[in-house]
C-alpha cells in the first residue's frame, strides 16, 4: 500500500502547547490498522532494539581514536608510522607533507622523520638561500631508511658542499621514496621532478631495482596519484589500520588460518613463446636467487633484466639532460657483498654506461674497505639491510668528490676513474701443499710462477674441521710468496681468503698482500679494527688491484703469519662457509 508523510500540527489543549510529529497516512480510503501510528515512534521502537553495550562499544571506539589523535600530535613515538607512499598529484613529492613521525622497522631501530609542505623528506640543516639544486631520487635507500633526517646521505651531502668555500649555496632535495624501482623513478621525473629546476641528479641502484622488474611490479602510481586532501590525509586512520594489518599477519592465529597450499608451477615454455620470452623467463628463475643476482658468473642468464634496468635509466638520463641536469649513477652494494666477492650489478652496469656516456659511481668497493680495514659497517647489520650513518656519510663524501663547480658555471660531475669491467672473471684456486708451499692448477692465463717460503705448515685446526696454513713449529713469523707473468694482460685482480688470528701472548696474526708494480693492497688481521673478530674461520675476506691507465701482467701474493695466525683453506666438514684462497682475474679488452 503507498503511503505519503504529513506532518501535522495539533494543539493539546490539556498541556496548551504545540507540537509537531510524522504520521503515515494510506492513500487510498480504506483503514488500516496503525495507520495514524506517530512516525518517530517507530523510529525510537527501533532504536530500543539496539543493544546499550553497542552503543558503548561505538563510543569507546571513537573515544579511544580520537585520545590516539590528541596524543601522537604530542608524542609521534607511540604509533609505528612507515614512510608510505601516498603520490599526490599536486605536490612535488611522495609523502605525507608536514610529517613529524617515528617509525621501526625492527623494533630496536626506531628513527624519527619529518617532510615539508610539499612531501619530500627535509634535508637538514634548511638552506635558505641557495643558488644550486641536487635532485636525488631512489627507492628506501635514498630516503634513508633507519636514520634520522641529519643522518641521510643527501642531508649530508648537502651540508657538506655548504661547507666549502666559494660562492655557491647548495640545495639537495632528497625524492627517495621506500618500494619504488626504476620504473617509478622515470614516472616520477616525467610528471613531477622535470618542473623542478636543479643542476644535477643523483639516480640511486641496489639490487632490488632488479627484484621488482623479475616480479613484474610496475604499478604506474604517479599516472593515477589524487590530490592531497588536508583533512583526510592528516588523519591517523590510515595508519591504524595498517598498524593493526601487521599485528594480524605477525600473528601466528591468523597465519595459519590464511595459509594457502603452494601454487602449481606454471610450465616454463609454451609452442608459441619466442626465444625473446624464453629468454626473459629464464633470466626472472635465475634472478629468483639473490646469490645468482649478485655473482657476475651468472650475468649471461640475467642479461634480460639488467638491460631493461640499464634502458630505463638512460632514458631517465636523456630527459635529466634536456632539462639541464648532469646525471649519475650510484651503485649502493648489497650487504652481502660485504661478505662474500661478488660483483654483479657492477659487471652488469659499469661497463654499459661507459659505452653510453652515463657517468657512475660504484660504492662497492668503498663500502668494503671500510668494513675490513676500518670494522665500521656501512649498513645497519644485524637488525636492517639499510645504509647506517657511516655509510651514508661514505656516499656523500664520494658524490662531493666528483662535483666540480666554478664560479659561473653550473657545477658538473667528473667522470669516473673506475676501469675495472667485472666481465667473464676467471678463478684461480690457490691451494698449499703440506709443507707450505704454493700449489697452481694449470690455466691457460698464467704463463709462469716463481715461489719461495719459510717457516710455514699446512695444518689442521683444533677441532679438526678446518685445515689451514700457519707459522710452523719453529716459531717467528712465517712468511710465503708467488709471483705470477700472465700470458693476458688484466685490468683487475682480487683475491678471497680466510684470515686467521688467535688470541695469547704473543697474539697470532695473518697478514696478506696483493701487489702488481702500479699498485699494492694489504690486509692485516693485527691492524683490523676489531681483531678478535677475526679469531675464528667464519670470516671472508678480500683485496683488490686494478690499474686506470695500463694493463696488468704481473702479480706478487704475499702471506705472512705468526703464532697460530693464518689462512683458512679447506673445510674437512661439508657445509658453509667453503674456505678457500682463490684469485680473481679480470682479463683486459684487447684491441
Amino acid at each position: 500500500m503507498s503511503v505519503y508523510m504529513t506532518c501535522l500540527l495539533r494543539n493539546d489543549r490539556a498541556s496548551d502547547y504545540t507540537h509537531a510529529f510524522f504520521v503515515i497516512r494510506p492513500l487510498s480510503g480504506h483503514t488500516t490498522k496503525g495507520a495514524y501510528e506517530p512516525f518517530i515512534w517507530r523510529w525510537w521502537r527501533l532504536f530500543r532494539r539496539i543493544h546499550i553495550w553497542q552503543v558503548v562499544i561505538f563510543l569507546a571506539l571513537l573515544f579511544s581514536y580520537l585520545t590516539l589523535e590528541v596524543a601522537y600530535r604530542l608524542d609521534p613515538s607511540i604509533l609505528n608510522r612507515l614512510p608510505h607512499p601516498k603520490f599526490y598529484s599536486d605536490l612535488a613529492g611522495s609523502l605525507r607533507p608536514d610529517v613529524r613521525a617515528v617509525a621501526r622497522w625492527h623494533p630496536d631501530l626506531p628513527f624519527l622523520y619529518t617532510t615539508d609542505k610539499q612531501g619530500l623528506r627535509n634535508s637538514v640543516p634548511p638552506v635558505a638561500q641557495a643558488n644550486r639544486r641536487i635532485l636525488c631520487i631512489g627507492d628506501s635507500y635514498t630516503f634513508g631508511f633507519g636514520v634520522p633526517d641529519a643522518q641521510t646521505f643527501p642531508s649530508q651531502l648537502q651540508m657538506l658542499l655548504n661547507s666549502w668555500p666559494g660562492p655557491n649555496r647548495f640545495q639537495v632535495v632528497n625524492a627517495g621514496v621506500m618500494g619504488i624501482g626504476i620504473i617509478e623513478n622515470l614516472h616520477y621525473f616525467q610528471t613531477k621532478a622535470n618542473r623542478m629546476p636543479a643542476d644535477l641528479m643523483v639516480l640511486q641502484f641496489n639490487i632490488y631495482d632488479i627484484e621488482l622488474l623479475r616480479s613484474d611490479v610496475e604499478v604506474q602510481n604517479y599516472r593515477k596519484g589524487k590530490p592531497f586532501a588536508p583533512l583526510e590525509d592528516r588523519l591517523l586512520a590510515e595508519d591504524v589500520n595498517v598498524a593493526l594489518v601487521q599485528a594480524l599477519h605477525a600473528n601466528p592465529v591468523f597465519i595459519f588460518l590464511t595459509s594457502q597450499p603452494p601454487l602449481q608451477p606454471k610450465p616454463t615454455t609454451s609452442a608459441t613463446s619466442t626465444p625473446e620470452q624464453d629468454r626473459l623467463r629464464l633470466a626472472k628463475r635465475v634472478a629468483g636467487n639473490k646469490d645468482k643476482l649478485l655473482d657476475e658468473r651468472y650475468l649471461a642468464f640475467t642479461a634480460p633484466l639488467w638491460q631493461r634496468y640499464l634502458d630505463e635509466a638512460n632514458r631517465l638520463r636523456e630527459e635529466a639532460a634536456a632539462a639541464g641536469m648532469d646525471f649519475l649513477l650510484v651503485i649502493v652494494p648489497d650487504p652481502d657483498q660485504l661478505h662474500d666477492y661478488k660483483n654483479g650489478p657492477s659487471a652488469a652496469i659499469l661497463e654499459h654506461c661507459r659505452n653510453r656516456g652515463i657517468k657512475t659511481l660504484d660504492m662497492t668497493e668503498t663500502f668494503r674497505r671500510l668494513y675490513l680495514d676500518q670494522g665500521i659497517n656501512p649498513f645497519l647489520e644485524p637488525l636492517d639491510t639499510h645504509c647506517s650513518a657511516a655509510g651514508n656519510a661514505a656516499i656523500a663524501r664520494a658524490i662531493a668528490d666528483r662535483i666540480a663547480q666554478g664560479e659561473a658555471e653550473p657545477p658538473v660531475f667528473l667522470p669516473a676513474n673506475e676501469a675495472v669491467r667485472y666481465r667473464d672473471p676467471v678463478t684461480i684456486s690457490l691451494s698449499f701443499d703440506d709443507d707450505g708451499r704454493f700449489v697452481l692448477p694449470e690455466n691457460w692465463l698464467v704463463a709462469a710462477s716463481e715461489q719461495d717460503q719459510r717457516n710455514m705448515v699446512l695444518e689442521y685446526a683444533a677441532d679438526r674441521t678446518v685445515k689451514y696454513l700457519t707459522t710452523s713449529k719453529e716459531g717467528g713469523e712465517g712468511h710465503a710468496r708467488l709471483h705470477l707473468r700472465l700470458r693476458q694482460p688484466v685490468e683487475a685482480a682480487a683475491l678471497v681468503f680466510f684470515p686467521h688470528a688467535s688470541p695469547g701472548e704473543p697474539a697470532g696474526f695473518c697478514d696478506v698482500t696483493l701487489r702488481h708494480p702500479m699498485q699494492s693492497a694489504r690486509f692485516s688481521t693485527a691492524k683490523a679494527p676489531v681483531p678478535a673478530g677475526w679469531n675464528s674461520f667464519e670470516q671472508e675476506a678480500f683485496l683488490r688491484v686494478s690499474s686506470a691507465r695500463t694493463s696488468i701482467d704481473e702479480l706478487d701474493i704475499e702471506v705472512t703469519t705468526r703464532g697460530d695466525g693464518g689462512l683458512g683453506l679447506q673445510d674437512i666438514h661439508i657445509g658453509q662457509p667453503r674456505r678457500r684462497l682463490d684469485l680473481i682475474l679480470y682479463p683486459a679488452i684487447l684491441p
